[in-house]
């Protein structure tokens, strides 16, 4: 009891010298930008010439361009002193907080050439090298409907868009797997989570589960223990699957509990949040309900399939069957990485089976066998 006290004081005492720090920035920040734009407002109307004002477009294009700096100074101003302390303390800790996960997050170190990057700055360059090229991107766009027999293949997209190819290549990927337990569908967001990396940060200082003991799992647990509580691990089967080197670390965290022959069976939660997890024990067949207030499941992906598994075969998990060159059931129909059922899902894998989708597209086509 005493070490939570001193640790509830602490934390209050963190908090009350970051609030007076971000009191301190916040007048300082207010008072530069009200005399930049006095500054500003005085000059621009001494220095306006009225005549050129309303005869010379592209001078009276830069004084709006000016006015316009000045409203947005007016209204940042107004937006800091609308904010409370209280909400720029707790924004501030929230970036720390993100920023400590993101921190010791473990980073992409299995792509050949690269010795270290993260998922954020792969996806980053690999953006900068496609605009490198005449390639058309479309973002944010959902299929609604794919047609993928004969010559012509059509994508539709919600909204109406719709894409016309000789060639398909499915790149879709795969999904965060569900638990399909009763309250999970209805607590996602509210205490249900899948990326560890996202979420993690909201639970600062509380109580969350990580379901799943494989390398993602363990890896999520190791992560998650530096910013929350207490981490409790649950893994179906009798052992955990995660690499040695992964267990024992995750083992020697003094605030990390792992469970095994642990089934999930309820999210339970108050209607607004989740409270806790009921687990069965695969042994003893005993139900305990653990308190908490988050969940992360890490048990694995389900390829993203569902758009084409009626034109397409697919395993028995849902992942497009394909032949050495990518190619799936269907001419002119390619499908690369995690989407497929080529083995051992690693990046630099998915990379390699794009470039050879990509190839056995362009052969294909060039042959006419496509």
């Amino acid at each position: 009891m005493r070490s939570r006290e001193r640790e509830t004081a602490m934390n209050s005492d963190f908090r009350d010298k970051l609030s007076n720090a971000a009191t301190a920035v916040e007048i300082t920040l207010g008072m530069v930008i009200l005399i930049a734009c006095i500054v500003s407002g005085i000059g621009m109307v001494a220095m306006t010439d009225m005549n050129k004002l309303f005869g010379d477009p592209a001078y009276l294009q830069a004084r709006m361009s000016s006015a316009c700096l000045i409203i947005i100074g007016i209204e940042l101003i107004k937006m800091i002193t609308s904010y409370t302390i209280d909400s720029v303390v707790d924004v501030m800790l929230l970036a720390i907080a993100r920023q400590m996960i993101v921190e010791h997050t473990s980073p992409i170190e299995n792509l050949i050439s690269v010795p270290q990057t993260t998922g954020a700055q792969l996806a980053d360059n690999l953006r900068s090298h496609i605009n490198h090229y005449p390639i058309d991107l479309f973002e944010d766009r959902k299929i609604e409907k794919a047609e993928l027999q004969g010559k012509e293949k059509r994508i539709s997209v919600v909204g109406g868009e719709v894409f016309i190819s000789p060639s398909v290549i499915i790149a879709t990927g795969a999904s965060w797997r569900k638990l399909n337990v009763e309250g999970e569908t209805e607590y996602i967001g509210r205490g249900v989570a899948f990326c560890p990396h996202c979420d993690g940060p909201f639970y600062q200082g509380k109580d969350i589960a990580v379901i799943g003991g494989g390398n993602s799992g363990i890896e999520a647990a190791i992560d998650l223990a530096g910013i929350c509580r207490k981490v409790t691990v649950f893994e179906f089967a009798d052992t955990l699957k995660a690499d040695q080197v992964l267990q024992e670390k995750a083992q020697s965290l003094p605030n990390v509990e792992i469970f095994t022959s642990s089934q999930t069976t309820k999210v339970v939660g108050n209607g607004d949040k989740v409270t806790a997890i009921r687990v069965k024990d695969r042994v003893s067949s005993e139900e305990r309900d653990f308190p908490l207030d988050g969940i992360f499941v890490q048990i694995g992906l389900a390829a993203n399939s569902a758009p084409f598994r009626d034109m397409l075969e697919t395993t028995p998990i849902g992942e497009i069957k394909i032949d050495a060159f990518c190619r799936t059931t269907l001419p002119g129909v390619y499908a690369a990485g995690d989407v497929s059922d080529v083995p051992y899902k690693q990046i630099v894998i998915a990379m390699g089976e794009g470039a050879k989708a990509a190839l056995s597209a362009f052969d294909d086509r060039i042959r006419g066998i496509a």
